[in-house]
């Protein structure tokens, strides 16, 4: 009988260790996927993270890019928006100055031709931004034909005060006047309520 309880004794202790063991397996292939997954997680996550880094140090540097951009299209901006109220500026003196006189005596000319000489030199100066607009054309041939004129007074072949004269500055006037149409901001008048 002893032998039938050692191996009843046997068959249970067998048992209960085929349970442990069992569950033990169960145990560490539940942990080991834990683990396996917790691995896999991490790996995943640093993937992302790398992405977004990525993806952030891009978006920075395009920002910068950006910025950069908008700085240079600012200060082109603005340099064209001093030269075209510079030029507003002569355009208007040579509007407020329309002394055609010719002062014979002394060689001194009106003050509107000074005015109309700095407009002209102004706009050579700029003539690459200015010159596709037709009364800058028009500007520049009847101020040449002003400084032929002149060219043939001081030649001493005829006066220089003469109708012509006169003439192609009142041109040039009316093309200043129209150059100031196109420069000066456009008026509005908002209805009353």
């Amino acid at each position: 009988m002893d032998y039938l309880i050692i191996g009843i004794l046997f068959f249970i202790g067998n048992a209960v260790w085929s349970v442990i063991l069992l569950c033990f397996q169960s145990y560490a292939k539940k942990k080991g996927e834990d683990l396996a997954t917790k691995e896999d997680i991490a790996e995943i996550t640093k993937k992302i993270e790398s992405v977004k880094d990525n993806y952030n140090k891009s978006l920075e540097k395009h920002k910068i890019e950006l910025q950069k951009e908008f700085e240079s299209y600012k200060y082109i901006n603005e340099l064209c928006n001093s030269i075209d109220k510079e030029l507003l500026r002569k355009l208007v003196t040579c509007k407020r100055e329309n002394d055609f006189r010719i002062h014979r005596d002394n060689d001194d000319y009106g003050s509107c031709e000074s005015s109309i000489q700095s407009l002209y030199d102004y706009l050579k100066n700029y003539d690459v931004r200015y010159k596709h607009d037709e009364n800058v054309k028009l500007i520049f041939e009847h101020y040449e034909k002003i400084e032929g004129l002149r060219e043939y007074y001081e030649e001493g072949c005829g006066p220089f005060d003469t109708p012509q004269y006169i003439e192609e500055l009142s041109k040039i006037h009316s093309y200043v006047d129209r150059l100031i149409a196109i420069f000066l901001p456009k008026f509005s008048i908002k209805p009353e309520p």
